[in-house]
């Protein structure tokens, strides 16, 4: 089987050919061309003589080795992978086509990484064992996984080791694992959302407790007053009642005796509305303390919550213990090893290293953009952060845009069906076409301008 790329005006496409020729008329073929099938590539035929050769459309689309060679596949990628499959097979009784006849090598699983769409490659003809090819593809998913994650790694591992059975079913196989991580994620989800509502709860409890705190200062009397207001009351009392029937106070004063009483009914009136105010207070005071001594008990729901994110802790808890991933022992490096990979000699606090590396780098021509240090023997480049190792915020930049690659002291430039275009020295590359770069080598990422040097 041959495989190249090719650009036209608007869409790239990988293409497929084999050198035994295939009728356009097979089922298979009308099929295909005929349909919008789901989670298959589109896919038109032409024949160039005798050559069949299949056009894929991947136009915004990378397959998921690249996708994932510097991020691991995470617990929801995984569950789209694997359902996407599971829809196709059933796709594939309904339109009568041979599983056999999908290719499931990780170059040829196509993502698009802004819907986290999954694509499959159907080749009419291909033939291969399909248990076989899943197996291999569950190998790499195990390899490629979150292993941090220690729910996805015994989902892939369990996958995994049921395709290492012979003659096991596959259909089968997806059903139980994408039904039992559905029910895991509706769960996780029933819990998330009844925790929303203890927050809630527990937001609106300490909401009411500032509010009564408020309150409670707000009419907070202290006893003070009540015994001033009460020194004053009897005071007043003490005069009217001494001026009007002994006359003892005002008895050397000439003032006018009805004057006087207007002026003591006047002081009479005013201190009893203050005694009634301040009574007044004191009441709402007792009821204030009397409902900040009320216990609430939330309702039915809100308890059941409680209990179901406990037991669902306690699950997580017993599956991380009985299921335990530990590739330490591989990893393990001899002393010695280690003394002879770092050669480094230490003087107080200060590390003279035996040599350091020079690597090459990525010049932009214009000071709005970064300059790439090319450490590893692979770097990527585009604006996906998550995904690239140089990013370059601009929006005619792919997602995933192109790669360069070190082999044997030589650098490599290779476009990664970038939809804008990859150019060495102003020659557009075509589709995941691959050229060697040297140094002063003028490298331009749709209009993002570099010098290798």
């Amino acid at each position: 089987m041959k495989r190249e790329f090719k650009r036209d005006l608007n869409n790239n496409y990988m293409i497929l050919s084999e050198d035994a020729f295939k009728s356009m008329e097979d089922y298979r073929v009308r099929m295909l061309i005929s349909n919008k099938i789901l989670f298959i590539l589109p896919c038109n035929i032409r024949k160039f003589d005798g050559l069949v050769k299949y056009y894929y459309e991947i136009t915004s689309k990378h397959p998921i080795n690249r996708v994932f060679n510097k991020k691991k596949i995470g617990r929801e990628v995984l569950n789209i992978i694997l359902g996407s499959f599971l829809k196709v097979l059933d796709s594939s009784i309904d339109y009568l086509l041979n599983p056999n006849d999908f290719i499931l090598d990780p170059e040829y699983i196509y993502m698009n990484i802004e819907s986290n769409e999954i694509f499959f490659c159907y080749m009419p003809g291909h033939e291969a064992d399909i248990s076989k090819s899943f197996s291999e593809l569950s190998s790499y998913l195990l390899e490629n996984i979150d292993h941090d994650d220690k729910h996805i790694v015994a989902i892939t591992y369990e996958l995994y080791r049921q395709t290492l059975n012979d003659n096991y079913c596959l259909r089968d196989i997806l059903y139980s694992i994408t039904e039992s991580t559905a029910a895991e994620s509706k769960l996780t989800e029933t819990v998330q959302e009844e925790m929303a509502i203890s927050t809630d709860y527990a937001d609106m409890q300490y909401q009411k407790e500032e509010e009564e705190k408020s309150r409670k200062k707000k009419y907070n009397i202290k006893p003070s007053y009540f015994f001033c207001g009460l020194v004053i009351v009897s005071a007043l009392a003490f005069l009217i009642y001494d001026t009007t029937i002994n006359r003892k106070i005002f008895k050397g004063i000439s003032l006018n005796y009805d004057l006087l009483l207007q002026i003591g009914g006047m002081m009479l009136i005013v201190a009893v509305i203050t005694a009634y105010v301040l009574w007044r207070k004191y009441l709402i005071m007792q009821e204030a303390k009397e409902e900040d001594n009320m216990i609430i008990i939330p309702d039915n729901k809100r308890l059941e919550s409680n209990n179901k994110e406990q037991e669902v802790f306690n699950k997580e808890k017993v599956n991380q213990d009985w299921f335990h991933y530990d590739r330490i022992d591989s990893e393990e490096i001899s002393m010695e090893d280690k003394e002879s990979m770092t050669q480094t000699q230490t003087y107080g606090n200060t590390v003279l290293l035996a040599y350091k590396t020079v690597n090459s780098k990525l010049i932009s021509t214009k000071d709005n953009y970064n300059n790439f240090e090319l450490s590893n023997d692979s770097f990527l480049i585009g604006k996906m952060e998550d995904h690239v190792d140089g990013v370059i915020n601009d929006k005619l930049i792919s997602r995933i845009h192109a790669e360069i690659r070190k082999n044997n002291g030589k650098y490599y430039l290779t476009d990664l069906n970038s939809t804008n275009g990859t150019y060495h020295n102003e020659r557009r590359l075509e589709a995941n076409e691959t050229v060697e770069i040297n140094p002063e080598d003028r490298i331009r990422f749709a209009t993002v301008e570099y010098v290798f040097c």
